[in-house]
């Protein structure tokens, strides 16, 4: 048998406690990301091989340029879309929407492809 003092703190039967999958009101995930990247860290210097302090966000841009140095795709693709700007497709430029519906691509008005 339950407490009679702990069932008048409980929810209303039905009711939805949290944020219901909403966005955080605070914008809670940039200012932590911003607050851990700006915190330092005992690091190899990739430059001088010394261990040296530095901030995450440092460390964090010295793996993406070794990691894009060895070949990585994803890393080359995104130093390159910082650098020059993400490459619109032909699709993107003309405002072309392209939809994929059971393996069937829609170009335009009436023009349908197999994807």
């Amino acid at each position: 048998m339950e407490n009679e003092a702990l069932k008048k703190h409980r929810f209303p039967k039905g009711y939805r406690s949290g944020n219901n999958n909403k966005k955080h009101p605070n914008g809670y995930l940039t200012p932590l990301l911003k607050r851990f990247l700006n915190k330092k860290i005992d690091i190899t210097d990739p430059e001088t091989q010394k261990k040296v302090k530095a901030l995450v966000k440092d460390a964090v841009i010295w793996r993406l340029i070794f990691n894009a140095t060895q070949g990585e795709n994803e890393a080359i693709k995104e130093i390159l879309n910082r650098i020059d700007g993400k490459v619109e497709s032909e699709n993107e430029k003309e405002g072309v929407k392209v939809i994929i519906v059971n393996g069937y691509r829609d170009l335009k008005e009436g023009d349908v492809e197999k994807q």
